[in-house]
């Protein structure tokens, strides 16, 4: 299962039958969000505004949930109507498959192996004189399939007639039929003018040409293609369609494509490399392998700039990068160097924002006075956060770090505090993010500090792991301690204090245990032999297994 949000062309969502759907940052190649639905997961589909994420399930059922919902981590992920009631849907006995809502967002409709298309009233009022009132209620069951629902597109939104809404459907014995989403009759008129939003299905005029002959001797199946879909060229110029199907290779073809046989990309050439001007190019279209297996979905990104593809048996995830000068072009008569297809390159570290400082003028001359000297070396580091993945581990607060160490003659160095922020994904549950700092010469690195400032609706922060490198002097530490809520509703602090080992984290932990100062009050119950005379004694343990000792609690002759 596949979707694009539509507000956010650089999030993805994908499903697979372990129940989980995905999030993913196709950007910062991140996984931004995952969700257990509890049940096997074949379809997706986001809203026009990208708030509500419909999902067909291979038992039957069709869930719609709350994207903000699923960001923020919250338990209750399923969308609820006003009566608290959850858009939870079990008319179907098989798998949904196909899962789409119409352009202008109102009707949402849901293909199932029961060869029934199934038409929802999203907001309640979607057809006048039909809709009861009530969001996410069913209005239609559209029959007439022979086999289960493949594919399914909504025509585009016609600001003339903004409540026109046709459907196209495919299905597994290659029928393409046409459906009137408001009366839930099928249309038997020609629809060869028909502008449609998105272009998923396989069988039509406009793709007749993503078929192919096939090998003498051999008949081509109809499912050979698995999916296809129309996006935008990366250069602005036109529109490319992308098809995968069960030779597990990605096939970008010119849209529409009704050539019989149509080439696609990528091209292996051959002959002659100096051929002549008058000379035609010789190549076959081979298109791009990456997957071990077939591939069951495709979907352009990034507005054109990236395809996703989902594998089957690979269970894996494609991003591959459209380069506009992959596009076919007339007239050529020599052989062009194909662009590199899919990206593997490493992500690369950001410079962080230096912080303006909230000390005085002197205190900042007197803590940067190494680091302003004019002869104290220039170094780079590395800084890896890594935060948690659990329910709420993601903050949208401002993070800041510093670090501290000796040069060789004993002298504090300091790397001043600064602001980690590179990208809007920062701190995203699960997601690691790294950070390129210069700052002078730290020496040896005794201790680092990273906190935030408490600020904005989630400010609370599962802190897994923080790694420092100094690129310069080839230097690595990861520090401790670690897995660390730096929350205040959890009783917790926004800053921590990071020591290179964890022996030095421990008794760093112990030190602060033993010298604080500590209220303890103890409530003695109000009945009858309740009392004590005996000493009354109290051991305080931290999380580092540090303990006070034994401290006896005795300032009156009337205690307990």
């Amino acid at each position: 299962a596949l979707a694009v949000h539509p507000r956010h062309s650089h999030v993805v969502a994908t499903g697979a039958e372990s129940g989980r759907v995905y999030l993913w940052n196709c950007n910062g190649r991140v996984l931004k969000a995952k969700c257990n639905t509890h049940h096997p997961v074949v379809g997706l589909g986001f809203s026009p505004d990208g708030k509500h994420l419909a999902v067909g399930c291979k038992d039957g059922t069709l869930l719609v949930l709350n994207y903000d919902n699923m960001l923020s981590g919250e338990f209750n992920q399923v969308v609820k109507r006003a009566d608290k009631s959850r858009c939870e849907f079990h008319h179907c006995n098989e798998a949904i498959d196909e899962v789409k809502y119409s352009p202008d967002g109102k009707l949402l409709a849901a293909g199932s192996h029961d060869n029934f298309i199934d038409i929802y009233d999203v907001t309640g009022d979607a057809v006048p004189g039909r809709s009861t009132g009530v969001a996410y209620h069913r209005l239609h069951r559209l029959r007439g399939h022979s086999s289960y629902i493949t594919h399914l597109d909504w025509s585009a939104l016609d600001p003339k007639f903004p409540d026109r809404r046709i459907l196209q459907s495919t299905c597994g014995a290659y029928e393409l039929l046409y459906y009137d989403g408001n009366t839930g009759q099928q249309v038997r008129s020609a629809m060869r003018d028909e502008r449609w939003d998105t272009q998923t299905c396989t069988l039509g005029f406009s793709v007749m040409g993503i078929w192919p002959r096939g090998i003498k001797g051999e008949s081509v199946d109809g499912t050979d293609v698995n999916a296809c879909d129309r996006g935008p060229a990366p250069d602005g110029e036109g529109e490319l369609l992308a098809t995968v199907g069960d030779s597990g290779k990605v096939k970008l073809f010119n849209w529409p494509c009704v050539v019989e046989n149509a080439p696609y990309r990528r091209m292996e050439w051959s002959g002659d490399q100096n051929a002549g001007p008058r000379d035609k190019p010789k190549g076959k279209p081979v298109g791009y392998v990456g997957h071990s297996s077939h591939v069951v979905n495709v979907r352009f990104a990034n507005s054109g700039r990236n395809l996703i593809s989902v594998g089957g048996h690979d269970r894996s995830v494609f991003q591959w990068r459209v380069d506009s000068e992959a596009k076919e072009q007339k007239g050529v008569a020599k052989r062009r160097v194909e662009p590199k297809p899919y990206i593997m390159d490493d992500l690369t570290p950001k410079l962080a924002m230096t912080r303006v400082p909230d000390t005085s003028a002197e205190e900042e001359n007197a803590l940067n006075k190494s680091n302003k000297s004019d002869k104290a070396e220039q170094c780079d580091y590395i800084v890896t956060v890594v935060t948690g993945d659990a329910k709420g581990a993601s903050t949208g607060a401002t993070v800041v770090f510093s670090a501290a160490g000796v040069d060789k003659d004993g002298k504090t160095t300091v790397i001043r505090e600064q602001r980690l922020d590179n990208s809007p994904e920062n701190f995203s549950r699960g997601a690691k993010d790294v950070f390129r700092l210069r700052a002078a010469d730290l020496g040896k690195l005794t201790h680092c500090r990273i906190g935030h400032n408490n600020a904005g609706e989630n400010p609370g922060w599962l802190l897994q792991s923080v790694k420092v490198m100094n690129v310069t002097k080839g230097w690595e530490h990861t520090l401790f301690p670690q897995n660390l809520w730096l929350d205040r509703n959890r009783g917790g602090e926004t800053t921590v204090t990071l020591y290179t080992s964890r022996e030095d984290a421990e008794q760093a932990a112990g030190a602060a245990l033993s010298n604080k100062r500590y209220i303890i009050t103890i409530t003695t119950a109000d009945v009858k032999g309740s009392g004590t005379d005996s000493n009354v004694w109290i051991d305080l343990v931290g999380v580092s297994g540090k303990s006070t000792g034994a401290i006896k609690l005795d300032n009156s002759a009337n205690n307990f």
